[in-house]
């Protein structure tokens, strides 16, 4: 099972009313797809997880993003203050459509280090 099933587990678990799916592959070949269904008039993925430079494409190229900001729900991640920093950081020029984040459910990404 990819990485994040467990993840998908959980979350379908606590909202049943939403199927969520995943779809596997490179930057690359998500990217290519998402293109596609959006030439073809069909807008499936509402929210995905990609490399920086693949939102770079999704963004710059195609303007096929919206705002994250809205989309925030709970106030531990609307709080900017309960952030390292003490506020939200984008990958994008804008500071709007792409949220950076320093760790996510992928055991492979993360990273610890000693003090």
């Amino acid at each position: 099972m990819y990485r994040y099933g467990k993840v998908l587990d959980v979350f379908r678990s606590d909202y049943p009313e939403i199927r969520p799916f995943l779809l596997a592959g490179t930057g690359a070949q998500i990217i290519t797809k998402i293109m596609a269904e959006r030439r073809a008039g069909r807008n499936l993925a509402d929210v995905i997880g990609l490399g920086s430079s693949n939102y770079r494409i999704l963004h710059q190229q195609a303007k096929m993003l919206e705002p994250i900001q809205p989309a925030l729900m709970l106030p531990e991640v609307i709080d900017e203050t309960r952030w390292f920093g003490g506020k939200h950081r984008y990958l994008d020029p804008d500071g709007k459509y792409v949220f950076a984040y320093l760790a996510n459910a992928s055991y492979a990404q993360l990273i610890t280090t000693r003090l």
